[in-house]
């Protein structure tokens, strides 16, 4: 089965518990930065982890867990990176959202539901190529509300925006895209070999399967059984 499949059967508690992991891995990624001179835009690994849970969790899921990461560090939660002016701490607050980089924090929720949107609609598609063009759309949905909202809070011309704050990173950000697509192709189905099966047989699991009780604990409610596919 599909990736999408396998999500949609997991239990909300633990959908709800991978938006929270990916939000976690967002602020976690914010910490892998280094500011450039000429712009008040810190390089982050943050692309990556916001493009990959728009894959990963889908159209939902995906945006929710930016959502989260860019709400909390609204609140005050210090994991936004670190800037120019003050390269040693992370940050947090409301200013970073409404300062000039903030179209990019809001832009990883924009991108991650955009990659999440065509990945389902694409929903058996499993090869580098065509996941790798869908993460580069995501890629320029960044930098579209990145560069208007620093266009827009430091009134710079359209020239010195595009050379400050899309340009510099445009190299690093196709690679993270090309890394990316490798790790969505690589995990976009899930299965697991049956046990005492037949040979060439695949058990595809939910992951909600991987967390229920066994059918001897008398619970009631329990997930329908795993799915057993031929695989030729």
């Amino acid at each position: 089965r599909h990736l999408t499949e396998v999500r949609e059967e997991s239990a909300w508690p633990v959908r709800c518990a991978l938006a929270l992991l990916f939000a976690g891995l967002t602020g976690l990624s914010a910490q892998l930065a280094f500011s450039l001179p000429f712009t008040p835009v810190p390089v982050t690994a943050q692309v990556l982890v916001a493009l990959v849970a728009g894959g990963f969790l889908g159209r939902y899921l995906g945006p929710a867990s930016q959502v989260l990461y860019v709400a909390l560090g609204f609140l005050g939660v210090p994991w936004f990176a670190a800037t120019a002016g003050n390269p040693w701490f992370s940050v947090g607050g409301a200013g970073v959202v409404l300062g000039a980089s903030g179209g990019y924090l809001l832009g990883l929720i924009v991108a991650s539901g955009v990659v999440g949107w065509l990945l389902d609609r694409r929903v058996h598609e499993r090869r580098f190529v065509p996941i790798l063009g869908v993460l580069l759309v995501g890629v320029a949905v960044i930098y579209a509300m990145g560069a208007l909202q620093f266009q827009a809070v430091l009134h710079t011309p359209w020239t010195t925006t595009l050379s400050e704050a899309v340009v510099p990173f445009f190299p690093g950000d196709v690679l993270k895209a090309v890394v990316g697509a490798g790790i969505l192709s690589a995990v976009i189905s899930v299965g697991f070999p049956s046990s005492g099966g037949e040979p060439g047989v695949v058990r595809t699991v939910s992951l909600r399967d991987l967390g229920r009780r066994s059918p001897s604990s008398g619970r009631s409610g329990s997930c329908p059984p795993a799915t057993v596919a031929g695989r030729s």
